[in-house]
């Protein structure tokens, strides 16, 4: 579980151990579509125009004090939590009130042993990317 180490997937994704992939299924943009999303329309949006780092990164404030207690500690986490989420065979990374595993994972008081099995790891993954609809909609409004 990530608990509280990001408050948003996109803090820690995509990153150069797990970079956007081509095609991204299931589609975070139309949920009900059979049809996989081109992962290259979210670097359209991206601060740095690519897909292997994160979109967000951890805020300061604009006199320059950061909202993380440790700066540095905090984007030590997103690094280490990175290798970690790249692991995907073996690893599922989980952030607290991530709203975007509803429907697909199981939550408490049921069990998550079998998630290999199901699938999650793939399903929600970047699933995270829908929440850049409206922006990915509006940059291909403007060209």
């Amino acid at each position: 579980m990530g608990a509280d180490i990001a408050s948003h997937a996109g803090e820690f994704r995509p990153s150069r151990y797990a970079p956007l992939p081509a095609f991204i299924s299931p589609n975070p943009l139309n949920l009900s579509s059979p049809s996989p999303c081109p992962g290259h329309i979210f670097e359209s949006i991206h601060h740095q125009r690519h897909g292997n780092s994160p979109f967000y990164r951890i805020g300061t404030w604009p006199d320059g004090d950061s909202c993380a207690d440790d700066l540095d500690a905090a984007v030590d986490s997103h690094q280490k939590l990175q290798i970690l989420d790249a692991q995907l065979s073996q690893i599922l990374v989980i952030l607290a009130h991530d709203e975007h595993i509803g429907g697909v994972i199981d939550l408490f008081p049921k069990k998550a042993n079998h998630w290999k099995q199901l699938g999650w790891a793939d399903k929600v993954r970047w699933m995270f990317l829908r929440d850049f609809k409206e922006a990915i909609t509006n940059a291909n409004e403007s060209e």
